[in-house]
């Protein structure tokens, strides 16, 4: 374990962050959630046909992307199947959207709500319920994505 003087100023910010999740009432580190769907499972079982919403789902994995705008915030979820974009509102989530910023790239959480598809035709979550599984305290190294004729290489991340 890392002492204090060797904790990056990122380390301790999670740090931090951790502290303040667990004042509020919210165990840094899950003991179960129940899914229902893999991401990749999830992205299939939206048809627009249905129309919005669509199914209800409740998928868990890793944060991999995470952007704030006003009362919402966009992420994407990432799991062993694949990733699924996730939208968290403030006026669905009520007092859990305070949990969102307080979410880091590499958290590992759980969302559930009805499936949807944004104006740019990408399927997500519109979550109602936020499970917090896992608090990353320590960043994974990211790599750089090189699209080519045969698909995506990707250069200097965890294999």
């Amino acid at each position: 374990m890392s002492t204090v003087e060797e904790r990056s100023y990122v380390e301790a910010a999670r740090r931090e962050k951790r502290a303040a999740l667990e004042a509020r009432g919210v165990p840094a580190f899950a003991y179960r959630f129940e899914r229902t769907h893999t991401a990749s499972e999830a992205l299939a079982s939206y048809r627009d046909d249905l129309g919005d919403p669509g199914p209800r789902v409740r998928v868990a994995g890793r944060l991999d992307r995470l952007g704030s705008h006003g009362k919402t915030t966009f992420g994407h979820l990432e799991d062993p199947s694949g990733r699924i974009q996730v939208y968290f509102r403030q006026d669905v989530l009520g007092e859990d959207y305070d949990i969102v910023g307080l979410l880091d790239l590499d958290d590992h959480i759980g969302v559930e709500g009805m499936l949807f598809r944004t104006r740019k035709g990408e399927i997500t979550i519109k979550a109602d319920r936020l499970t917090m599984l896992a608090k990353s305290l320590r960043p994974l190294p990211r790599g750089k994505i090189q699209k080519t004729e045969a698909g995506a290489v990707s250069y200097g991340d965890l294999q």
